[in-house]
């Protein structure tokens, strides 16, 4: 079974985030599809939102060699048929990070699917992973200055709060 931590970060959030990460390991982010293989890897999360959603961390203290795959056909975005995405992240050492959109309540989470999606297994060290996804959700955890209870908990950095409480009283004024 996976493993996952529903959170709630800005842009100024996820730039503390990265500081950490980067600190902490040598580390690839992973676009989901680009135009070319090139650009699936990146320095940096895109400003931009939209199209920009999901991404992988790779901390790269654990081997792993990405193989790629092209689009055939996206009902929804006809415009990246052709596209370049990584065709084996099911059995790969990343964690996929889902950004959030906290002015709409949308959050985000930081997701390993450890043995979920690995029918064939998995070829790093597992526990040594662990160890190092067990780090990032301590520091989210202990970067955290708010937490919202729905379905589950979602652990709020301090920008993602401004903005949340903001939200909330900005929608509690206006339905007085």
């Amino acid at each position: 079974m996976g493993r996952q931590i529903a959170v709630a970060l800005t842009q100024v959030d996820e730039a503390a985030f990265l500081a950490f990460l980067r600190d902490q390991a040598d580390i690839k982010l992973i676009e989901t599809f680009a135009p070319t293989q090139a650009d699936l890897w990146v320095d940096s999360l895109s400003p931009e939102w939209t199209g920009h959603f999901m991404y992988r961390i790779w901390n790269q203290q654990f081997p792993w060699l990405p193989t790629y795959g092209r689009t055939n056909s996206d009902p929804y975005h006809q415009g990246n048929i052709g596209w370049y995405y990584i065709d084996n992240l099911n059995n790969a050492p990343v964690i996929e990070f889902s950004r959030s959109d906290v002015a709409r309540a949308k959050y985000g989470r930081l997701y390993w699917s450890k043995f979920f999606s690995a029918s064939e297994g998995l070829d790093y060290d597992v526990d040594g992973f662990s160890r190092w996804y067990d780090s990032v959700v301590r520091w989210i955890k202990r970067n955290t200055v708010g937490k919202v209870k729905r379905a589950w908990v979602t652990w709020f950095l301090p920008d993602a709060w401004r903005v949340h409480t903001q939200t909330v009283e900005q929608q509690e004024g206006s339905s007085k």
